[in-house]
Parts: structure tokens; C-alpha cells; sequence
């Protein structure tokens, strides 16, 4: 797959950024539907583009224990 599922994620997110509900929703969703690979590459978007919302900074981290189903 390319790269078309990830530049959705973040075009959605960017979107929904104005409201911290939404925001927090969909990048759960996005965590659900990336690759690994993919989610490492959202991840440090996310960090670069949404510094501030120190809020959800969890979401941000860079190797937080992964659902089992991304476990090798």
C-alpha cells in the first residue's frame, strides 16, 4: 500500500484539530488502520505538527507499547 491511507490520516486529522475530542478520536482511528511502519512516520508528524496539545502527548511518544495485533 501506498502512501495514500497516511496522507488521508493526516488530512483528516488537520482538520479536526480545532477540536481536542475529535482530534483525539481520529487519531485513534488512524492508529487502527496504518501499518507499523506507517505509524512511526504519523507519530513524528503528529510531534512536529501538533507540539502544543502537550494534552495528548501520549499519543505522540515515539515506541509506546503497541496492540497485539502490530506484535511480530
Amino acid at each position: 500500500m501506498g502512501k495514500g491511507m497516511l496522507d488521508f490520516c493526516k488530512m483528516i486529522v488537520e482538520r479536526v484539530s480545532f477540536n481536542d475530542v475529535l482530534f483525539e478520536k481520529e487519531v485513534k482511528k488512524a492508529f487502527k488502520q496504518l501499518t507499523r511502519d506507517e505509524i512511526r512516520e504519523f507519530k513524528a508528524w503528529l510531534r512536529d505538527k501538533f507540539r502544543e496539545k502537550t494534552r495528548y502527548e501520549y499519543l505522540f511518544q515515539e515506541d509506546p507499547i503497541m496492540p497485539r495485533r502490530y506484535a511480530m
